[in-house]
């Protein structure tokens, strides 16, 4: 009586299968197993030599408080430093906003209390 000897393959290279002798040797191919990451903008990223680089970044505050970008096998997250607003507005928070009434933000996202706590304490306030 004979049979068949099973096989086995991958259809995609992201395994490779040896035989030896009473032995079977499975090996993932690192640079196939993850194949894409993809942010918000520059399509999808494959790994160099099985790897990516992933980023951060500030930048001044505007509408999207938290971005994804990416080139090559590089992603880049970009966050948005805080901001001084008039009001509550969702189309210009950044990670954090803060009442202009009552607080400045500098370019750096550095936050400054507009009241003057020397004048404000010898008033009986605060």
């Amino acid at each position: 009586m004979s049979y068949l000897e099973p096989k086995i393959t991958s259809s995609d290279t992201s395994i490779s299968v040896t035989y030896g002798t009473d032995t079977i040797d499975i090996i993932t191919n690192g640079s196939i197993v993850g194949e894409t990451i993809t942010g918000d903008s520059g399509g999808s990223l494959n790994p160099t030599a099985g790897n990516w680089n992933i980023l951060g970044a500030t930048t001044s505050a505007g509408t999207s408080p938290l971005v994804t970008s990416g080139a090559i096998s590089t992603l880049t997250i970009t966050a948005q430093r805080s901001q001084a607003i008039a009001a509550s507005d969702s189309t210009k928070v950044g990670l954090s906003n803060f009442d202009s009434s009552n607080f400045t933000v500098d370019s750096n996202g550095f936050v400054s209390s507009v009241l003057d706590y020397s004048l404000s304490f010898m008033l009986g306030g605060m």
